[in-house]
């Protein structure tokens, strides 16, 4: 029983030490709002781009005019 209490929390130091520098990647966005957003503009402005040409490829596909 010990031995699994020991690796468990060796595990969960591996976990936590794996994702430390995306938690302080995440923190620093949060902190700074303006930079946040102007990220997911900036992601929704190319997502709108590849779903206009995959629209028009799925209307030209199915004959339809738009």
């Amino acid at each position: 029983m010990f031995v699994a209490v020991v690796a468990g929390i060796v595990v969960a130091e591996v976990v936590v030490e794996y994702f430390r520098p995306i938690r302080a990647q995440a923190v620093d966005l949060l902190n700074d709002e303006k930079h946040l957003l102007d990220i997911l503009h900036e992601g929704a402005t190319k997502a709108r781009v590849v779903a206009s040409q995959t629209l028009e490829k799925a209307y030209e596909n199915l004959g339809i005019v738009k």
